[in-house]
């Protein structure tokens, strides 16, 4: 897989990631972009998500042996975080869009990182110094910055979902994988992710665009783009390989490119999905990535071509059928009722009228903790609640000796999300009895241990303020008795 970063100065050409190294391709004049200045075979980043760079200065950031690396565009080394278990970074770009010329080079705000072993999203500076960790996170997997107001897109596989982290590394919203597609299974799948200059998320997924935006702090899906449909390119056998945006203001649009062995198709769409150019016959080697410059005044666009034939798809041909692909609109419109989102209330899937989970374990971060609240029995919990059956819990202690437990529907610590709550003192017996709270009919008991020789009191008192900690179903009635 190829991917591409640029520089601010145009003539100084562009840095290209293949499998085995980073190599820089220079431009002369005005003969193509052809000449092989420097292949950086000391830079070895471990996919095309573990490097990125600054638009003006060309600083580039990599991974490396999970740590993360900060040099100059031509190669000398800026500055390094040993962080051991990085897979995925994304470049904040301190100017969004490019539509005034700057006065000089500015820096980056630097980057936000993926630390998948230890399940934290970092955001650093530009020097790497980290500002923020958020941690006890499932299965982080890909992280895209959106420059849009300096927070990120966070892809967690473990928790099935795409967060939307504002710039203090506070998650505000999500949208489950299977909301967005049904082929969203793992990070693995998505051939792109790019942030537009208003803050939309835009994912390709096999041949399939999705648009995903923040509305009413939800995020939901806006636009499904299917380029292939949309000029009978199926024909041709052809892939969708790669996507960009411009995030110049004054000609916001989205560029696609694919097609099969040495037939090449660019598409020009409005952030609308609405088709404005179009190139469909180009013969060239097949298209493995594409990159619109953002500098300011910059008309171009890099189009990275392999003609190796272990990574070409098969031959260009015609056909009558359509493959069985989509034959909807590209422009067509998704609005949230209509969405497979399970975050939206209008769903009319009927499995959400079932009762969930009725007993749920804990697991803390620090496993030797999870005994101290062994069962979870929680009732009238419903699908139509929740949107997906899942449930996350704060355990703080709001005084001196005095436990308290919140149950929240989603990972999103806000009043209108709490369902539950209860609380007990150390030195009282028993378990800490829920109540329900706006109106969420949930209610149940939670088992807290105590010591019950002598006087009978609970020895440990756990606080975990703003720590939400997803709970595991153990046992489901509605499974059980179907």
């Amino acid at each position: 897989m190829s991917s591409i970063v640029e520089n601010y100065i145009p003539e100084e050409g562009i840095i290209v990631y293949s499998d085995n190294a980073i190599q820089r391709i220079t431009s002369i004049y005005n003969g193509g972009f052809n000449y092989r200045s420097r292949i950086m075979s000391d830079i070895l980043p471990t996919g095309k998500n573990s490097f990125d760079s600054c638009w003006e200065t060309g600083n580039i950031y990599f991974i490396s042996n999970g740590d993360v690396h900060k040099v100059k565009y031509n190669g000398d080394s800026i500055v390094s975080l040993p962080l051991a278990n990085a897979v995925s970074l994304s470049v904040s770009q301190a100017i969004l869009p490019m539509s005034e010329e700057p006065i000089a080079f500015r820096e980056d705000n630097g980057c936000w990182i993926v630390k998948n072993t230890n399940k934290e999203l970092v955001k650093t500076d530009k020097d790497l110094n980290v500002l923020s960790t958020l941690k006890y996170l499932s299965d982080p997997k890909l992280v895209i910055s959106s420059d849009f107001d300096g927070g990120c897109y966070l892809f967690d596989d473990g928790a099935q979902w795409v967060a939307k982290i504002n710039s203090y590394g506070v998650i505000t919203s999500y949208i489950l994988y299977s909301g967005i597609s049904s082929s969203l299974t793992s990070a693995s799948v998505i051939s792109r992710a790019k942030v537009d200059h208003t803050g939309n998320l835009w994912i390709l997924i096999n041949k399939t665009i999705y648009k995903v935006t923040l509305l009413n702090d939800t995020l939901t899906i806006t636009k499904v783009l299917n380029p292939l449909d949309s000029l009978g390119l199926t024909i041709y056998n052809s892939t969708v390989s790669d996507f960009d945006i411009d995030r110049n203001s004054t000609s916001a649009n989205l560029y696609v490119t694919g097609g099969c062995k040495n037939k090449v198709w660019i598409l020009k769409y409005n952030l609308n999905g609405v088709i404005i150019a179009s190139e469909t016959d180009i013969e060239i080697d097949h298209p493995v990535a594409i990159q619109v410059t953002q500098y300011y005044g910059s008309t171009g666009i890099y189009i990275i071509t392999e003609s190796d034939l272990q990574y070409l798809p098969v031959e260009c041909y015609s056909s009558s059928s359509s493959e069985g692909y989509s034959s909807s609109s590209s422009s067509s419109s998704i609005t949230s009722s209509s969405s497979s989102s399970s975050l939206t209330s209008s769903s009319s899937s009927s499995s959400f009228e079932e009762i969930c989970c009725d007993r749920w374990a804990i697991n803390f971060h620090d496993p030797s903790l999870d005994y101290i609240f062994p069962n979870w029995d929680i009732y009238g919990l419903t699908g139509n609640l929740t949107g997906s059956c899942r449930l996350w819990a704060e355990v703080l202690s709001i005084s001196i000796n005095v436990q308290q437990i919140n149950i929240y529907k989603s990972p999103i610590k806000s009043s209108a999300n709490l369902i539950a709550y209860g609380s007990t003192s150390s030195y009282v017996s028993g378990n800490i009895t829920l109540y329900e709270l706006n109106g969420s009919g949930v209610s149940g008991t939670v088992e807290w241990y105590e010591i019950g020789s002598g006087p009978i009191y609970h020895p440990y008192i756990v606080n975990y303020l703003n720590s939400l900690y997803e709970l595991n179903c153990i046992e489901s009635s509605s499974s059980s008795s179907s």
